[in-house]
């Protein structure tokens, strides 16, 4: 723990260090990296930012059904051009029992072709999650308009440790990308599952983002403790962000995903972003 501890902050110190230093204009094509970063949490690049995200998904595990809920809010401060923090808060409703985690992260540019984002947090009231996480992911610029992605996550769980690495790679073309994943799962004392994400994102007439994707491989959500060969399974994922002025954005999208033995689960979220 102290390993991973020591590594998160040492790369929060650099975000700090680089943030002082950070004097000169973003080029465009620049921002738009940061931007793509940014809606991954459905925030906007710019100014100070807030967004809300709601997601219902009806579950079933054998003969059990029910519903998990997931409320996300996020609110976020550029320091400049370059680094944008954010605090985030999430609660989780499964099968009634109420989880929450909380996360301080940034957005930010290390040079001209280099963008990371951090993130640092803990869950109180654990039913489901994890003691506390820290992640980092990095891209880096290799041929014009082509980046190299590897990220890192880790999460302390009362019964287990796991380590997530995904190293990928990113197209940005426009107003759209395209993106890959590898993803490496080590859970202490299970092994090691792997799986692949795939997602891409169009934009159309300057007004709607279509985005859609899958991941398929083993331990997707891990919901029996069985070997990674024996949860094998699948992602399906879809929606759009409404530009409804430069000020709202709003999130409407759904998903779908069935692992062995005996999960399955069907989801509808919706979400709303305003940068004031």
């Amino acid at each position: 723990m102290k390993i991973y501890s020591c590594l998160i902050a040492g790369l929060l110190l650099l975000a700090a260090g680089q943030t002082l230093l950070a004097e000169e204009p973003v080029p465009e094509w620049q921002e738009q990296v940061l931007e793509w970063q940014m809606k991954e949490k459905n925030l906007q690049l710019g100014g100070f930012s807030a967004s809300i995200y709601n997601e219902i998904g009806r579950v079933t595990i054998g003969e059990r059904n029910g519903i998990w809920r997931t409320i996300t809010g996020d609110l976020a401060i550029p320091v400049n051009q370059y680094w944008t923090p954010y605090l985030e808060a999430t609660a989780f409703n499964r099968f009634g029992e109420q989880d929450y985690a909380w996360a301080l992260g940034a957005y930010g540019k290390l040079s001209p072709s280099d963008y990371v984002h951090l993130e640092a947090g803990l869950g109180t009231s654990r039913d489901y999650i994890y003691k506390w996480q820290a992640r980092a992911e990095y891209e880096r610029k290799m041929v014009q308009n082509v980046f190299g992605a590897l990220g890192y996550h880790y999460r302390d769980y009362n019964t287990a440790k796991v380590n997530m690495f995904y190293p990928g790679v990113i197209y940005y073309f426009g107003d759209n990308y395209a993106s890959a994943y590898v993803n490496l799962v080590h859970t202490s004392a299970r092994g090691t599952a792997k799986s692949v994400t795939l997602k891409s994102s169009f934009l159309i007439r300057q007004l709607v983002h279509v985005w859609l994707g899958t991941s398929f491989g083993e331990r997707l959500y891990d919901v029996r403790i069985l070997p990674a060969s024996d949860q094998k399974g699948y992602i399906i994922f879809y929606g759009l962000d409404i530009n409804i002025t430069k000020f709202l954005n709003v999130r409407l999208g759904s998903s779908y995903g069935r692992e062995k033995p005996d999960f399955v689960i069907r989801s509808l979220d919706a979400g709303l972003a305003v940068k004031f």
